[in-house]
């Protein structure tokens, strides 16, 4: 005995129609739900994006687990209880799903982040980091960097727990900011990058010092990461001529060191400074 009538194959059929039908329908939703998660910049929109994908899975699996479980009691020509039966196979469809809807909901949130979320961004850099261990804690390294990514580009780098850059995201820019939507995302895409902490560069298409605005926009970025469980790391400003150093979290050590004939100097934390 059992939830559903396998001696009769073309109402099996149906259910698993039905069900396939229930968990592509869950995936649109899911999207949609991310989606609008990134554009009102709300963690709850992607927990029930991933409850969605859960959800609209578990029936279809959970059938699939039946059937093989039915299979391996008659074969063994054991005798299961109704109740032992459901839950067997409740219990194997949820570590299925379980482990199909992490996988899942990484994909689609890869998905919509690199295609609708950060259309403009750049990121592409694999050669460029299998090349060397890069750190960007030396003026030498990061002249060299920026002179590989080309000035009047915004760089965020995810980091390691060793401190090393692991991806990159740059996109062009004639300044030090990041949209509403820019700064949420980023966290998410730390996260789905295996990094809790980030490191923020730009190498400016003039020689200037930082403005009034982009030292509040770092006050902003900093509040938002924090939020969202990402710490920053270090702010970088190259303007072609200096760099200077705008923020370094507590446990970050700066090993700047003035390796090049490119003059290092700090900046602090509010107004125009130099």
């Amino acid at each position: 005995m059992s939830l559903f009538p396998w001696d009769n194959l073309w109402e099996m059929a149906a259910w698993f129609a039905l069900f396939a039908g229930l968990w592509h329908y869950s995936d649109q939703l899911a999207i949609s739900l991310m989606e609008r998660g990134y554009l009102r910049r709300k963690a709850a929109w992607m927990w029930l994006a991933a409850l969605s994908i859960g959800l609209g899975m578990f029936p279809i699996i959970y059938l699939g687990a039946e059937l093989l479980l039915t299979e391996a009691v008659n074969v063994a020509g054991a005798n299961m209880p109704f109740q032992g039966k459901i839950i067997s196979a409740a219990v194997m469809a949820f570590s299925i799903v379980l482990l199909i809807s992490m996988g899942r909901y990484i994909k689609l949130q890869e998905g919509i982040l690199y295609q609708l979320i950060l259309p403009h961004w750049d990121f592409d850099y694999e050669d460029l980091l299998s090349q060397k261990t890069w750190t960007v804690q030396t003026v030498s390294e990061l002249n060299d960097l920026n002179l590989r990514l080309g000035i009047g580009r915004l760089a965020v780098a995810a980091l390691n727990s060793s401190g090393h850059v692991v991806t990159l995201a740059v996109r062009r820019t004639n300044r030090l900011r990041l949209d509403p939507i820019e700064r949420f995302a980023l966290t998410y895409w730390a996260r789905l990058e295996g990094s809790h902490s980030l490191s923020i560069w730009y190498c400016a298409d003039a020689e200037r010092p930082p403005l009034e605005s982009e030292y509040t926009e770092i006050e902003t970025i900093l509040k938002v990461f924090t939020e969202n469980g990402v710490e920053m790391q270090s702010v970088l400003f190259h303007d072609g001529n200096q760099i200077a150093c705008l923020h370094a979290a507590s446990s970050f050590q700066p090993s700047l060191r003035a390796e090049s004939d490119l003059p290092l100097w700090k900046a602090e934390s509010t107004g125009q400074r130099a």
